[in-house]
């Protein structure tokens, strides 16, 4: 399975993750804040269509983004335990960039469960580190799934943003 996201418009990027099940366990780390807090951010999340969402994004993992940019807020569309869910991504710090929406889905394969990201209505200027900055969380969930060491988010955005620009240009 290729890690890279793909970039399947001009304003979306998808990724897939073959990750250890069983799905209760990976819809877990998509729901629950103790466990979003181990790879994502700190989450405050209502748990229902129509429900808010709050990410508060760790400024000292992530030193490229100014504190302005640490907190994302939104609005659940979908949510279908343990295979659905979907809200919307907005930085209240920049009102003028429209509403995305970020979709998570989860169907077992076996003893693994297939993730499905989607993020899409992104402005065309965030497309690289976006797609760099899933890629790097992706895999830090995955560690956390497998029980493997990973380095953190810094590192592994460092090491993918050139790639996803590249592969962004070539996909222009």
């Amino acid at each position: 399975m290729n890690k890279f996201g793909q970039y399947s418009n001009a304003d979306t990027v998808r990724f897939e993750r073959l990750l250890p099940g069983p799905i209760e366990r990976v819809w877990d780390y998509l729901t629950q804040p103790e466990r979003l807090a181990t790879w994502l951010a700190t989450v405050s999340m209502e748990p229902f269509e129509g429900g808010k969402v709050r990410l508060e994004m760790n400024p000292e993992e992530l030193p490229d983004i100014p504190e302005s940019r640490a907190v994302i807020v939104g609005e659940i569309s979908q949510y279908r335990p343990p295979r659905l869910l979907e809200y919307s991504w907005v930085d209240p710090q920049n009102p003028q960039d429209p509403p995305s929406a970020v979709r998570f889905t989860l169907a077992t394969e076996g003893d693994s469960v297939r993730l499905t990201l989607t993020h899409r209505r992104l402005p065309h200027e965030y497309l690289d580190k976006t797609g760099a900055g899933w890629h790097s969380l992706l895999q830090i969930l995955e560690s956390r799934l497998t029980g493997q060491e990973t380095p953190g988010f810094s590192e592994l955005f460092e090491s993918l943003v050139k790639a996803y620009e590249k592969r962004l240009k070539d996909n222009d």
